[in-house]
């Protein structure tokens, strides 16, 4: 049957192949075997075959390439059909024009298979165990093969073994070269039906389901295959099996499960662990869910108990090896008992199963609570591993865990990812795994935390590499499920969830009221405006004695309208946000729970892990984020039942919004910081020539203005190139993961103590023998240059064995900020922390300093123009361009590049001295704004200070000379670092880095900095040209990031319409709840109902 669909399907394109190259990809062997029978010609011949019949691509390693080109170019000579494997296409491309062949080349794909395709290569297990550990070795591996194996990574972006069947993931070479693909299977249409799956249902997102496709194809036939659809579009995927199926006469039925709850389950059959742990007069509470969303509004009562004995059901199903499991998905209020459904779960399997339960959670303060709230109700066996435990109590509580002595641990997600999970469990099963807070992985949320995004990857890695079975369960108070701005679904996605079930709770709380004041037109200042309506407010709730919240967009509004407030109240009133002193923030919310203070005026700071339920008011200065947040801030009011009401009031204004754009342009990562970094990550790798690299955040520090952030701000960006590029091209260009809590560290011990600290810490310490004597040429010719020797060694330490073995008694917090303060170690002298500065020249020293001249000659002059020419007015990014082409029109300078010069000069906010007036330094004299209305930043130059940019920049490039006697085009020093955060208190070190900065940019050098405060990054570069070709490709742009700003734009359409407009309480309610189902049509019909009052 099989090779009559072959014949079929040839005879069907034949008259397309006559004039083509056919490359088929992730075909089983015996289709090729059919093809040879066929007295076809193939590209390479049998000599390349393995035994199987597939092509074996270790024969390229030593195969010589002008012999093989005359060999495939005699082919391609009067032949009717020319053929090769998918591979041939990735060995050709590295070094041949298909044009050359005269034929137009032709993919043919087996479209059974997405992203990973069954391949008949041979490998023995000891082969693909190198080959994993190539993938995973954070050590550099050079891109010249050391061994035949090396080289299946040029054609593979990544291998895997499934019941010893071998699936790749194909470097992709033939979408961005336009080469026309079709699929070898027709898609159909069928039907499906709505059934519960049982164990021997097979669902499209399990790994089961490539494996019985894979049997299919090679000719096996089932007495019956039952597959299970996730979701609508799994019908796409799956058509071109069932017509195959139809074709061979397989019997297959396709059912589509309920994805939401049942209530199949016993509601009290665990309410003994219940009573037993928090008392006998407890009950289950009575929860509403949707019943089914995709169809109705209708809401149905669940107990507590339904969601828990379902819970323990999926667990017991992982735990019994049985794949028909489900993940779960939970939305409910704050204060609806969220904690309980998956804590008596945990409880369960500890007791029953001596299984353990991980619980990832975004705040200490939460991980704490829930653990001495358990401890209290006497679950004695859980605990919290975070950053304010000590590597001595980390050691114990972790050894407990793999002595069963503890069985339920709170994680934060850093943690967990810089931990393999055997360091954890040892031998014990994972019984479940916990995601609190889950809505921190929607990429486009206010509250997007990136380390939670990097739990999928974990969570597959445990499941695919390591065949553990466990169910996940997520939860969060508030996500938007499907629509534009979708939250549920793109979380489930982002976590690699298989089979989810979901329990999706109404947002509407009817007893809150919405109290709406729009003021159209004002008279006087805007802000006066905000911060007398605020006042006039809290004293409105103090004067009735109720206990409010007012929330403000930025940390300022939160200081001003705490200052307006008379004497008399300021002792009823506590202030909360991120920057705010610790033990104030915490006395601020004790003192705010237990009612001695009855009003709280902060930012959306004031939010996860609050749990206080007699607040009466909630006020919003201006909305923070959007709707979603609007109503999950707003959420806090009236949650003691005793309340009756609660009200949500805002007093808002047409200018209301630009607080949110000006927080969107300030914080947000943009498309030219995405290409910058990709040709950053090209540099690195043309310069060490390795795909797998460690990264220090500090060498995109160039790239983002806001240095406080960069850990993150490096992170997310990652993160948006490697999911973009997987979506563009269905594999995995980047792969990107963090690395661990400590990075590689430096070290500089005066010589009058070298003796002893390298007695007392020798076995932690390397050596480091490079010259490290820096020359900073002086500023005139009377005076000599500045000689700056060391006065000790520089030692590389090894920074986590050190914590483990002479300060366990210490934090990790209190180590790493000892360490980076420099008290950590006590001596007579002190020992200083270094980093690492290395830079590599792309021309001659020389060349260098003629074009870096030039360079900052004629940025004077363009400064000059914006600050005296131009009367100083504001400018764009645009503006400065165009000026830059005027006068260093040798430069192939664009948009993205013209913003990266910017960002390099601009003054920091602390340097502000008053509302017009900077502390302006050599590299800092720029301001800017960001546009109410567009949100496009703005800029003025303002100080003089630029016009010493030239002599200050080459005078401190002179001190960056290579050191020729090692290398005439590298630059390397260990420099020192001063107290708090190095790149912005170091003048020596931020300095140089703004140099290397502007080389960088100017493509005059590259530079890296290791040894900082930040947590370095392991990056594995599968297809270079393909990261290559995009990053200097003009009209890519990343698609998530694009997403994310039309996500944004009709965001504060709906939040402009919903608060300038009479609407009844009521429909505001309606509203809220379609627009959390993602019914926008019917949002957008209800509000165009009522009139604007702009």
């Amino acid at each position: 049957m099989y090779p009559t669909l072959l014949d079929e399907f040839l005879q069907k394109n034949s008259q397309k192949f006559k004039d083509s190259i056919i490359f088929f990809k992730g075909f089983p062997a015996w289709i090729y075997r059919y093809l040879f029978q066929k007295n076809f010609t193939n590209l390479s011949g049998e000599y390349f075959l393995n035994s199987k019949g597939y092509i074996d691509v270790k024969k390229f390693f030593d195969y010589d390439k002008r012999k093989y080109t005359k060999e495939i170019l005699d082919k391609s000579e009067n032949i009717q059909i020319l053929w090769g494997f998918y591979e041939e296409l990735v060995y050709i491309s590295t070094f041949l024009s298909l044009s050359l062949f005269g034929r137009k080349p032709l993919i043919v794909n087996n479209n059974l298979f997405n992203i990973y395709y069954p391949v008949d290569i041979e490998l023995s297990d000891e082969e693909y165990s190198y080959l994993k550990q190539i993938q995973e070795k954070e050590e550099s591996q050079p891109i010249l093969n050391q061994s035949p194996l090396d080289i299946y990574y040029q054609f593979y972006a990544d291998i895997k073994k499934n019941k010893d069947v071998t699936f790749v993931s194909y470097i992709n070479k033939h979408t961005d070269e336009g080469f026309e693909e079709i699929n070898f299977f027709d898609e159909i249409d069928f039907d499906y039906s709505i059934g519960i799956a049982d164990k021997n249902t097979i669902s499209v997102n399990d790994i089961q389901y490539p494996l019985v496709v894979n049997k299919i194809q090679n000719g096996e036939i089932f007495d019956e295959i039952k597959i299970q659809l996730e979701e609508e579009h799994n019908k796409k995927q799956i058509s071109p099996f069932v017509n195959l199926c139809r074709k061979i006469n397989q019997p297959v039925t396709i059912i589509k499960g309920n994805k939401f709850y049942n209530k199949e389950e016993t509601a009290n059959k665990y309410l003994y662990i219940l009573k037993k742990y928090w008392g006998e007069e407890n009950e289950f509470r009575e929860l509403k869910f949707y019943k089914d969303p995709d169809k109705s509004l209708e809401l149905e009562t669940i107990s507590q108990g339904h969601i828990i004995s379902e819970i323990i059901s999926q667990c017991e199903k992982a735990y019994n090896n049985d794949d028909s499991y489900n993940d779960i998905f939970i939305t409910a209020p704050t204060g609806s008992g969220k904690s309980l459904l998956f804590q008596i779960p945990a409880i369960y399997l500890a007791e029953e199963k001596n299984a353990v339960t991980i619980i990832v959670s975004p705040l200490i303060s939460l991980m704490r609570d829930q653990v001495e709230s358990l401890k209290d109700n006497g679950v004695n066996f859980a605990e919290t591993i975070n950053s304010q435990v000590t590597y001595s109590e980390k050691e114990i509580i972790i050894q407990k865990l793999k002595d069963g002595e503890i069985s339920i641990i709170y994680l934060s997600p850093e943690f967990l990812l810089s931990s393999p999970i055997e360091t954890l469990i040892g031998n014990r099963k994972l019984g479940l795994f916990v995601i609190d807070e889950a809505h921190l992985v929607t990429t486009w949320g206010r509250d997007f935390r990136v380390d939670y995004w990097y739990l999928g990857d974990y969570i597959k890695k445990l499941r695919e590499l390591l065949n553990m079975k466990f169910p996940v369960v997520c939860l969060t108070a508030t996500a938007v499920y499907q629509g534009p701005d979708d939250m549920v679904l793109e979380t489930v996605e982002n976590l690699n969830l298989r089979k989810c079930k979901y329990y999706l709770g109404p947002a509407k709380r009817e007893n809150i009221e919405f109290e709406i004041k729009y003021h159209k037109d004002l008279v006087g200042s805007h802000d006066r405006f905000k911060i007398e309506r605020a006042k006039e407010r809290i004293e409105e709730f103090l004067e009735r004695k109720e206990k409010s919240v007012i929330y403000c967009p930025y940390t300022t509004h939160v200081e001003s309208i705490y200052n307006e407030l008379d004497a008399k109240y300021k002792h009823f009133v506590g202030k909360y946000y991120g920057d705010l002193d610790k033990l104030t923030k915490n006395d601020n919310q004790v003192e705010f729970k237990e009612g001695l203070k009855k009003i709280m005026i902060c930012t959306k700071a004031f939010g996860m892990g609050v749990d206080v339920k007699d607040i009466v008011n909630i006020y919003h200065y201006a909305p923070t984020g959007n709707l979603a947040d609007y109503v999950q801030e707003i959420g806090r009011a009236a949650r003691n039942p005793k309340l009756v009401k609660g009200k949500a009031i805002i007093d808002f204004t047409p200018k209301d919004l630009r607080y949110i754009r000006t927080l969107y342009g300030l914080s947000a990562i943009r498309q030219y910081q995405l290409k910058e970094m990709m040709r950053k990550l090209c540099e690195i790798y043309d310069e060490k020539k390795v795909r797998n690299i460690l990264v220090s955040p500090e060498a995109f520090s160039y790239i983002f203005s806001n240095e406080s952030d960069l850990e993150n701000k490096v992170k997310s960006g990652l993160m948006l190139i490697s999911k973009d590029l997987y979506q563009k091209y269905q594999y995995p260009v980047l792969f990107v993961r963090p690395r661990g809590l400590f990075s590689h560290n430096y070290i500089h011990v005066p010589y009058s103590i070298v003796g002893d600290f390298e007695e007392m810490f020798g076995e932690y310490l390397t050596e480091i023998t490079i010259d490290n004597t820096r020359v900073i040429p002086s500023i005139d010719k009377l005076n000599g240059d500045t000689k700056i020797i060391d006065s000790g060694k520089v030692f590389e330490i090894n920074l986590a064995k050190l914590w483990e073995e002479k300060y366990s008694n210490k934090t990790f917090a209190e180590f790493k900020r000892e360490f980076f303060e420099g008290s950590l170690f006590e001596f007579s002298d002190k020992i200083a922390p270094r980093v690492r500065f290395r830079v590599v020249y792309k021309y001659d020293f020389d060349d260098v300093i003629k074009q870096m001249e030039n360079v900052m000659e004629k940025l004077v002059y363009i400064f000059d123009e914006l600050k005296t020419g131009r009367g100083n007015k504001l400018f764009t990014s645009n503006d400065f361009l165009e000026l830059f082409k005027k006068y260093l029109s040798d430069f192939n300078v664009n948009t993205y590049i013209a913003n990266l010069i910017l960002q390099l000069f601009l003054v920091d906010e602390e340097d502000k001295l008053d509302a017009f007036t900077y502390n302006a330094t050599d590299f800092k004299f720029i301001q800017h704004e960001v546009d109410a209305k567009s949100g496009e930043k703005r800029y003025r130059v303002c100080s003089y200070k630029y016009r010493n940019i030239k002599s200050h920049c080459i005078r401190l490039l002179f001190g960056m000379k290579p050191d020729r006697s090692i290398s005439s085009k590298i630059y390397e020093k260990y420099l020192p670092v001063s107290k708090g955060e190095w790149s912005k208190d170091n003048k020596d070190v931020s300095e140089f880095i703004k140099i290397a900065s502007l080389l960088e940019i100017f493509k005059l050098a590259s530079y890296e900095v290791f040894g900082g405060r930040n947590i370095e990054l392991f990056i594995r570069i599968n297809d270079p040209q393909k990261l290559r070709y995009l990053a200097n490709n003009p009209r890519y742009t990343n698609s998530i990031l694009s997403d994310i700003e039309r996500r944004r734009k009709k965001s504060e359409q709906i939040l402009t319409e919903f608060f300038s407009k009479q609407i009844d309480n009521k429909t505001r309610w309606d509203i809220i709840e379609l627009y959390f189902l993602g019914k926008m049509d019917e949002v957008e019909n209800l509000l165009s109902q009522y009139k604007s009052e702009i």
